[in-house]
């Protein structure tokens, strides 16, 4: 989902199993994602996409979904960080290693939870910081 790379299109477009959607509206992403059996988080490495955690990662975790994602360094982290299980291939060709038979593991048991607000705010302590300052006035 989103605009996919010209490079990756043409790569790709004799490929059924691989299915580039496009651009949707927001409100029928999860529906067609439940629908798929691999979600692919591909994000650049370059500057300042190399620092930053691709949402869509955190999105197809959260649904229990397989994984495929390209090397990259947030990537990993947040996927070490969460548990999320993900299939790693090369940023140049991340689905040439993909197996064909789907055996890999998927994030059914995957739990959310600690990424949600309420457990970023707690564990950030900004929400007791906030309690000590207005106590202070």
């Amino acid at each position: 989902y989103g605009t996919p790379e010209v490079s990756l299109l043409e790569r790709y477009k004799d490929y059924k199993n691989i299915v580039f959607m496009g651009r949707h509206p927001q409100e029928k992403v999860f529906e067609a994602l439940r629908q798929c059996h691999v979600a692919v988080n591909y994000f650049p490495t370059h500057r300042p996409h190399a620092l930053q955690t691709p949402t869509k990662l955190l999105e197809y975790g959260a649904l229990g979904k397989r994984i495929l994602c390209n090397e990259h360094p947030q990537s990993r982290q947040v996927s070490d960080q969460y548990g999320i299980k993900s299939m790693w291939g090369d940023t140049l060709d991340m689905f040439k290693s993909v197996p064909d038979d789907l055996s890999w593991p998927d994030n059914k048991g995957f739990d959310p939870a600690p990424m949600l607000w309420p457990s970023v705010i707690e564990t950030s302590g900004i929400a007791a910081k906030l309690e000590e300052a207005v106590k202070r006035k």
